[in-house]
């Protein structure tokens, strides 16, 4: 189980308290590598994107899940209630 999804876990369970929170914390935001691949067409050329470990040094707050292949706001994971809520960091 990746640290996304115990953090995802413990906050449905409603068991999320402060010193798991500080826990995760401590330990960092997970920087998993991550298998993403995109391919687009710009004016008739294929462009392709693949995820770069550098793009976690980007902002402070992206963190990732290696089980869903998405990145996270590390804050908003953590201590907001809903997943569904936009970011405004």
């Amino acid at each position: 189980m990746s640290v996304v999804q115990k953090i995802k876990q413990l906050k449905s369970a409603n068991e999320l308290n402060f010193t798991k929170l500080v826990e995760f914390k401590a330990n960092g935001r997970p920087l998993p590598e991550l298998s993403l691949r995109q391919t687009s067409k710009d004016k008739n050329k294929e462009v392709h994107r693949n995820f770069r470990k550098e793009m976690y040094d980007l902002a402070d707050w992206i963190c990732g899940c290696e089980v869903s292949n998405v990145f996270y706001c590390f804050v908003c994971l953590l201590f907001f209630e809903t997943f569904a809520r936009k970011c405004t960091i």
